[in-house]
């Protein structure tokens, strides 16, 4: 079978289906057909078919060899930023962290100070809702400005989409594109989580 992390749509849908049958959702029904139409679209901007400069393609190959440090602008960005960090650990192989505003405001961006001298080890991705509202938006391009030096590249990644639903699932669809071409760049199978295997064999023989 997919591994869980392949299997989202999978089960959000069966999910939704059944809430909406229960009543429980109202609507539902609706969102998923919008959000659907959102993540065709993506296909056509992010999946194989797309050009060599497409937005995922491009941030892969930026990254590779790099660690990826997301910044994130809602609630709902920072849900998909913490998958394209999962993703970008197991599918890429590569590490990564995820922070939201404002939060990383009162301290993240102290930390990166240092490793000034290292600057082309890192890369910032700002994941960005397209709701934002215009104190949001200002407090990341003054973020955006203040870090200019702290990384290698800083990339941007906007939400399509008129729902939350459809928002949030096109911010997922572009991490799960980006860590696959990730593993492609690197010349890594991403199916295989060898290291979890193992962890979970060495702690069952410990009896955990």
């Amino acid at each position: 079978g997919l591994p869980p992390r392949a299997a989202l749509g999978f089960g959000l849908g069966a999910l939704a289906h059944v809430l909406s049958r229960l009543g429980l959702l109202p609507g539902v029904d609706e969102e998923i057909a919008a959000a659907v139409s959102t993540l065709r679209e993506g296909v056509e901007r992010l999946g194989p078919a797309s050009g060599p400069d497409s937005p995922a393609k491009s941030a892969a190959r930026t990254t590779l060899g790099r660690m990826l440090v997301v910044y994130t602008t809602s609630p709902a960005a920072h849900a998909a930023g913490m998958r394209l960090k999962a993703q970008v650990n197991e599918n890429g192989k590569s590490p990564a962290l995820v922070v939201p505003f404002p939060e990383l405001d009162h301290n993240d961006i102290v930390g990166w100070e240092v490793l000034r001298p290292r600057r082309d080890d890192f890369v910032l991705l700002l994941l960005r809702s397209a709701d934002e509202n215009t104190r949001t938006s200002l407090r990341v391009d003054v973020t955006r400005e203040l870090l200019a030096e702290e990384f290698h590249t800083i990339l941007e990644f906007r939400a399509a989409g008129e729902t939350m639903l459809a928002r949030t699932l096109s911010l997922v669809q572009y991490g799960d594109y980006l860590s696959c071409y990730l593993a492609e760049a690197a010349g890594v199978d991403p199916v295989p989580v060898a290291r979890i295997e193992i962890l979970k064999q060495r702690l069952q023989a410990l009896g955990e």
